[in-house]
């Protein structure tokens, strides 16, 4: 039986969900709260897009958590020699 998944590898779960979602949904436009995305909407329809709060929202955590999340497995990603560091700093 396999122990609780290592933070960093939390945080690579939760990066492939969210941009999953972000790719189903469309990317949220931060500047104008307009939707990025594939889905074209109808005449009065609004859809911001996915947002870090409604992926905080689905796994009751924080949008804070999330974004922190989200950031460290970027970071791992484009930095693997950060892998040991990521563990001190997701749930810290």
């Amino acid at each position: 039986m396999r122990g609780f998944r290592k933070e960093e590898e939390v945080a690579e779960a939760l990066k492939e969900y969210h941009e999953l979602r972000e790719a189903e949904e469309g990317k949220a436009d931060k500047t104008r709260g307009l939707k990025q995305g594939p889905r074209i909407l109808q005449r009065g329809e609004r859809d911001d897009g996915r947002t870090q709060q409604k992926t905080a929202s689905e796994f009751g955590i924080s949008q804070q958590a999330v974004s922190k999340a989200l950031n460290i497995a970027r970071a791992v990603e484009e930095f693997p020699d950060l892998r040991p560091l990521a563990k001190a700093r997701l749930f810290a």
